[in-house]
C-alpha cells in the first residue's frame, strides 16, 4: 500500500500532479499537497516512548497501526487541541490521494500539521494536546 519513500515526494510537484485527482477539492491541488508535505518533512521526527513520556500504544499510527520509525503530529481538526502520531509515509500517501483525517474526516491543512515541540502526553486525558 505504502511502498513509496518518502524522498521521493518531498519537494518533487511533479510526482505530486501525476498522483493528483482530478475531482479532488480545491484544497487538495498540487501546490497545497506540496506545501503539506514540505512540512511534514519539517515537523517529522523519530518517535521515543522515554523522551515523550507514554506508552508505545500511543504512538501507535492510526492509518498503520505500528508506531512509526518516522512519525508527524497531526491535530485531530483544526480548532483541535488534541493530536495524533502519523507514519509520515502514510500521511504523504493520504496527502497525495486527496483524503481527509482518518479519524476525524476533516480536510488536511497545514496548521494541522504540528511540529514536535508543540504536543505534549497529557496523562490524565490519555493524548497528545497542544497546550
Amino acid at each position: 500500500f505504502l511502498n513509496m519513500s518518502t524522498t521521493s515526494f518531498s519537494n518533487n510537484s511533479q510526482e505530486l500532479a501525476a498522483h493528483s485527482s482530478p475531482g479532488a477539492p480545491a484544497i487538495f491541488d498540487t501546490s497545497n499537497k506540496q506545501q503539506l508535505v514540505d512540512k511534514i518533512d519539517l515537523c517529522s521526527f523519530s518517535p521515543n516512548v522515554d523522551e515523550l513520556s507514554c506508552t508505545e500504544d500511543n504512538l501507535t499510527c492510526p492509518v498503520m497501526l505500528v508506531v512509526p520509525e518516522k512519525g508527524v503530529f497531526v491535530k485531530t481538526g483544526p480548532e483541535s487541541n488534541i493530536c495524533q502520531l502519523f507514519d509520515e509515509t502514510a500521511l504523504i500517501q493520504l496527502i497525495i490521494d486527496g483524503a481527509t483525517h482518518p479519524v476525524s474526516r476533516a480536510p488536511l491543512s497545514l496548521d494541522m500539521i504540528i511540529n514536535k515541540n508543540e504536543c505534549y502526553f497529557d496523562t490524565t486525558k490519555g493524548n497528545f494536546i497542544i497546550p
